[in-house]
């Protein structure tokens, strides 16, 4: 009988997202950006900062009163996520 893995094996990381992954392409010119998986979701961060979450195939962008009308201007609405 041979003896039984006591070591734990890291589950392989699955792949991004392709409209994910061509958004971090294009993000790169701005810095370190990565997407790390959350609530069903991926939160997007900029040098450790999360600033957008991507669920399905919906970004959003984290805003606040000074960037919320240029989006509202663009007929984007306010994340719930209730």
């Amino acid at each position: 009988m041979s003896p039984r893995r006591r070591t734990p094996v890291s589950p392989r990381p699955k792949a991004l997202p392709a409209a994910l992954a061509g958004l971090l392409a294009r993000l790169t010119p701005l810095g370190e950006v990565k997407a790390r998986a959350m609530f069903g979701g991926h939160g997007i961060y900029l040098d450790g900062q999360i600033f957008g979450i991507a669920a399905g195939e919906r970004i959003f962008f984290k805003i606040d009163d000074t960037t919320r009308p240029r989006y509202e201007a663009k007929g984007m609405a306010v994340f719930r996520p209730y």
